[in-house]
């Protein structure tokens, strides 16, 4: 038979400070951004993922009748998926050298001066392209903090998909031989992490790097006894 299951999450996380280990967030802004204004770091949380997809299908194929040959090689068949597409974790800009506009902060946030547009060529040469327009921010002044807010946009989305094909072996009563053929991410979908948010830095805007586990297509084999 056919077992599936489907879920759609749509999501809105929202806080003041930055968590451990967050999907996103201000790379270094681990503490209030101004001091004397805590409401200036409410936005979005580096955890907020807006919309997830996440599916799943198993499928015992039908078995021939009888105890033969036949249903020994044709019998037992199983296969599976696991899918799921998620929208990216809100991310910030940052000075790169915050210490020299205000001294105390522990992160000095960049200014606003145009409104955020993300470059839409950016997948056709990562390491290239930035993944938004640079331009849109600049320095605040010495001893002012900048008007962005805590985050300002989210980073790329996420695509995952694994596949599987089992057969079972029926060895005697309580023994099974299971093969199992696996295809970790098997579309071999590239899944980036955020970009470089320190406007200053030479790579500002620019992504160089995948979130972590993501890993080129693996395909792997192996026999799995159950007594």
């Amino acid at each position: 038979g056919v077992q599936f299951g489907l879920n759609y999450t749509w999501s809105k996380a929202i806080d003041d400070v930055r968590a451990r280990n967050e999907l996103g967030g201000n790379a270094g802004d681990n503490a209030f951004g101004n001091q004397y204004d805590r409401r200036a770091d409410r936005g979005l949380s580096g955890n907020n993922i807006a919309h997830r997809f996440v599916s799943h299908v198993t499928w015992a194929l039908p078995s021939p009748a009888g105890n033969g040959l036949l249903k020994q090689a044709f019998g037992g068949w199983s296969t599976s998926l696991l899918f799921e597409a998620r929208t990216g974790a809100p991310f910030g800009v940052i000075e790169n050298n915050g210490a020299a506009i205000y001294p105390t902060a522990a992160a000095v946030r960049s200014n606003v001066v145009s409104p955020y547009s993300e470059n839409s060529n950016w997948r056709a040469n990562v390491l290239g392209e930035t993944f938004f327009n640079t331009a849109s921010f600049a320095a605040p002044a010495v001893n002012t903090f900048g008007n962005a807010g805590r985050t300002v946009a989210s980073g790329p989305g996420a695509t995952i998909a694994d596949i599987s094909l089992l057969k079972d072996f029926r060895i005697a009563e309580g023994h099974r031989l299971q093969f199992r053929a696996e295809s970790l991410n098997f579309i071999n979908h590239a899944n980036f992490a955020l970009p470089n948010q320190q406007r200053g830095n030479a790579n500002f805007g620019r992504i160089s790097s995948l979130i972590g586990g993501n890993q080129a297509r693996i395909i792997q084999l192996g026999l799995h006894y159950k007594f």
